[in-house]
């Protein structure tokens, strides 16, 4: 975490990004995978206009629908141009890319996000997952902001999820995804199967 921070503040991350992006979508073409690809991006990275440009032409390139692409973004990073993000965001949109929202929940800039941006997917903060069996409140949030998805019409993803007993009450209580240690780990190689909380819809 700390090396992407030094990396957004010496102003290389997109160039970093750019790098990322490509191999992934190299190893997801080579390997056949017909998953969807999410992919965190800066949002310092996002307002450089030739940015845009370069994510559009390795996209291509790499012969993966957009559609099957959704690019998350952050509030880690404040951007002050929210009104150049915007545009840069719905040119994106306009290519096909999805868009998410990650750690949805961990600061009030989420929700200008959601309200200024067209979000396709939610990734709730892994704070408030990890205890929604023995914090009444924390159970609350993630009901409520997993309701204000719905009205949306925005899927949901519950990060951090690390128990069986924490993913049985997200099924419970109809989580449309779920992400991490207890569903499938980091690995170097593309799982040979995809865990879902529920059908893709």
């Amino acid at each position: 975490e700390k090396f992407i921070e030094f990396a957004e503040k010496a102003g290389v991350i997109h160039r970093l990004d750019a790098m990322v992006i490509e191999q992934a979508l190299d190893t997801a073409a080579c390997n056949g995978f017909d998953g969807r690809l999410f992919i965190n991006l800066s949002p310092r990275a996002l307002v450089l206009v030739d940015f845009v440009r370069t994510l559009k032409s390795i996209v291509a390139a790499s012969g993966i629908a957009p559609e099957r692409i959704v690019f998350e973004i952050t509030e880690r990073d404040t951007v002050k141009n929210i009104t150049l993000l915007e545009k840069l965001l719905n040119d994106l949109k306009f290519e096909g890319f999805n868009l998410a929202i990650d750690d949805f929940g961990s600061g009030f800039s989420s929700f200008q996000y959601l309200r200024r941006f067209s979000i396709d997917y939610l990734k709730l903060e892994g704070d408030f997952i990890m205890n929604i069996l023995d914090n009444p409140k924390d159970r609350s949030f993630v009901s409520t902001m997993s309701a204000l998805a719905a009205e949306l019409d925005i899927c949901v993803v519950a990060e951090h999820v690390e128990t069986a007993a924490v993913l049985a009450e997200l099924r419970q209580m109809g989580m449309d995804y779920a992400q991490g240690r207890h569903v499938g780990r980091p690995q170097p190689e593309l799982p040979a199967e995809r865990r879902w909380v529920a059908p893709n819809p």
